[in-house]
């Protein structure tokens, strides 16, 4: 008897939809699975406005004071911040005249281009010798000296769900700095080997190349036939369709991370049932490598242990791999060890996480999995748009394309697909994108059984640079000051998030772990917030400033 053994869609959940085009939330939202509340926000650094004795940081939601003289550090800057190279800030001290400042300035081998509005005797000093030592340990005339840079305001996208419920995943991977770098280029195509993919007012038609459909044989690989299966009601691959390009700047709908350029093949090798066969997924995969893919997405896999690799796929994914194609795959929902194809050498297999930036609880994990990305929670939810993924989709009961929220390392890989298109569109080498976003130097390190993954930073990736955010983490603590818990890490944006919280008022910590013992030490710069938890609600932008 022929042996065939079929691949599953690996969606983990889904809770709700956003119905019709024109798109209200519903008013029957499903309720929490989970007891107690969370906290979630975003950690800046921030900018030294005071004198030489303190750091004064303020925000909305946080007010941070550190001794600036005895901590002895580098301030850490932000992936939105560069360098003005041969340019200094230097604070003289007061009852220098500008006259004064000028000859010592130019003692010292510079010149003054300008000084600061205000009273401070500050100034910007062009550095004319590399040598020149421009700070309060070799002159007793300055009060501090640092390097003058420029922000880049964060590319974030005006569309209409992008705020409410994409925040997390998008500051998770530094996507606002990584948009300020690159969106897409037309000329990257990223093949969508899936359930099909429907029509939907939030990805461009424009945007598509031609497809084929494996599961009907025919030239039409949209995904809106009727399913006899519930849990196949709404279309899986336009969901991964929309993470990877869903057009942003539109007021509506969600961001895709490639925004309004690159292509998507759409390829259906999964039926309405939510499995296909080996052959037609080989088919499928061999067909997005003849046809000009620069990447392909596979989120679905053998979930059995008894299932056999399949010679005839690896056979479709060594030849995209020797044309220099990029072939990402989910890791897998089950808590165990990594499923095919995800296990295969050379596909990039991609582990869940998720809203707080731990493992989520389904995903699979091994040593064939060095990348993670968000995926969602499973059931265990206070806030579905704060903690799942929401994306493009089609709802095959009621024949109309709506928006769904959906958890799963299916979720988790289109992120990273997304990604490496971004990184094809900056002219990085298919080699150089596979080895970067695999490595531990451009992202945030999450440890989890005895593995250590990388949560990528898109924007470290795309200008070959060390994440900003790579050694802060963040604590939770009671009132009197006891920890609850380990450090989590923190998001490459900045984001962090803690749930299954009861009832109350806690203190959030957050510090640049510079030992790396996991606790806030003596000279590390940290800040911190007070926060009050209710029950079954998710306490937002409880934002953080470290000096």
């Amino acid at each position: 008897m022929k042996n065939i053994v079929k691949s599953i869609i690996f969606t983990m959940l889904l809770v709700i939809f956003l119905s019709g085009c024109g798109g209200g939330r519903s008013s029957s939202p499903a309720s929490s699975n989970a007891s107690g509340g969370g906290i979630a926000g975003v950690i800046s650094f921030g900018t030294m406005t005071s004198s030489a004795d303190s750091l004064h940081l303020k925000s909305a939601s946080a007010t941070v004071e550190r001794n600036f003289a005895k901590a002895g550090l580098q301030r850490l800057k932000g992936s939105g911040v560069q360098k003005i190279p041969g340019e200094k800030i230097v604070k003289f001290r007061q009852g220098l005249s500008a006259s004064e400042i000028e000859q010592l300035v130019t003692a010292m081998g510079g010149t003054v281009k300008r000084k600061l509005y205000g009273n401070g005797n500050q100034y910007v000093v062009a550095v004319n010798n590399a040598s020149a030592a421009f700070s309060a340990k070799n002159n007793s005339n300055i009060i501090y000296a640092e390097d003058n840079a420029v922000f880049h305001i964060m590319n974030e996208p005006n569309d209409a769900y992008y705020a409410t419920d994409q925040i997390w995943s998008s500051y998770a991977l530094n996507l606002p700095n990584a948009w300020n770098v690159q969106t897409g280029s037309s000329g990257i195509v990223v093949a969508v080997v899936d359930s099909g993919v429907a029509p939907h007012e939030d990805l461009n038609a424009a945007n598509f190349v031609d497809g084929y459909d494996f599961v009907g044989n025919d030239s039409d690989p949209s995904d809106t036939d009727p399913s006899t299966d519930e849990d196949n009601r709404y279309s899986h691959g336009t969901h991964v369709a929309g993470i990877i390009a869903a057009m942003a700047n539109n007021n509506k709908g969600i961001a895709g991370i490639c925004w309004n350029s690159v292509k998507i093949m759409p390829v259906r090798v999964i039926g309405d049932n939510g499995t296909g066969s080996f052959d037609v997924i080989a088919s499928g995969i061999q067909w997005a490598v003849d046809h000009g893919a620069n990447v392909i997405n596979l989120s679905f896999g053998s979930e059995s242990s008894n299932a056999p690799d399949s010679s005839t796929i690896k056979v479709a994914i060594n030849n995209a791999l020797t044309k220099g194609i990029i072939v990402v795959a989910a890791a897998g929902n089950e808590s165990h060890y990594v499923d095919f194809p995800a296990n295969y050498t050379g596909v990039i297999a991609v582990a869940a996480l998720g809203s707080n930036l731990q493992l989520a609880s389904y995903s699979n994990y091994g040593p064939e999995v060095k990348v993670c990305a968000p995926g969602g929670d499973g059931e265990n939810f206070v806030d579905y748009g704060y903690q799942m993924i929401l994306s493009t989709s089609y709802d095959k009961e009621e024949h109309a394309p709506c928006y769904v929220w959906m958890s799963g390392t299916s979720m988790a890989a289109p992120y990273i697909s997304g990604i490496a298109a971004l990184m094809l569109s900056q002219g990085i080498s298919p080699a150089e994108v596979t080895t970067r976003i695999q490595s531990a130097n451009y992202g945030t390190p999450i440890s989890t059984h005895g593995y250590s993954y990388s949560l990528p930073d898109a924007c470290a990736l795309l200008q070959n640079s060390t994440p900003a955010m790579q050694k802060v983490k963040v604590i939770l603590e009671n009132p009197d000051g006891t920890v609850i818990g380990s450090s989590h890490a923190v998001g490459c944006g900045g984001y962090y998030c803690f749930t299954g919280i009861a009832a109350g008022t806690y203190k959030v910590v957050s510090f640049v772990d510079a030992n790396g013992n996991g606790t806030p030490d003596t000279g590390e710069l940290s800040g911190s917030i007070q926060v009050t938890v209710a029950n079954g609600l998710i306490t937002k932008n409880s934002n953080i400033a470290i000096p």
